[in-house]
């Protein structure tokens, strides 16, 4: 995790914004509990590009269904 952060620079704050939009998508999507998933695809959703690489793929899909720009894809 540590390489990526560096790699990346960059570490995006969870507002109250971000945390409102994952708590309207864990409404959304029932089947995808995890509260981490719903953070990641709320910061996301105002970031560009919106690819999401993850180890969680039907989670994080079904969580990012309403964004038919974002993509996700395994790791």
């Amino acid at each position: 995790m540590n390489r990526v952060i560096k790699a990346v620079d960059q570490v995006a704050r969870v507002t109250d914004a971000v945390a409102r939009e994952a708590g309207r998508l864990l409404a959304a999507a029932p089947a995808a509990n995890a509260t981490i998933d719903a953070l990641v695809v709320a910061t996301a959703a105002r970031r560009e590009p919106k690819v999401i690489l993850t180890g969680d793929v039907d989670d994080i899909r079904a969580l990012a269904a309403g964004y038919p720009h974002m993509r996700v894809e395994g790791v």
